[in-house]
């Protein structure tokens, strides 16, 4: 039980934090055990790659020892796509 606790309190800051970081207008939520971030589906389909990058380089930047792995979906908010990584604790 612990460690659920403690992966939900960095899931809690993480996605905190993403919602600080990132203006644009995304919905980020926690469902489970991952962090569900929803974007248009222009972004999805131009924009996935750039914001993969940028979620990867603020976690580094916030969080750079976890000791949990986190694990993200990012949406389109037409629920035609959606792609899911994993960033692994360090």
């Amino acid at each position: 039980m612990r460690f659920y606790q403690k992966m939900k309190k960095l899931q809690r800051k993480v996605a905190s934090l993403l919602k600080t970081e990132l203006k644009e207008l995304y919905t980020i939520t926690i469902r489970g055990i991952q962090i569900e971030i929803s974007i248009p589906s222009t972004d999805f389909e131009t924009r996935l790659g750039l914001l993969l990058q940028r979620i990867q380089q603020i976690i580094e930047a916030y969080f750079p020892s976890r000791q949990d792995d986190l694990l993200i979906l990012i949406r389109d908010t037409g629920n035609r796509y959606a792609n899911t990584f994993k960033i692994w604790k360090s």
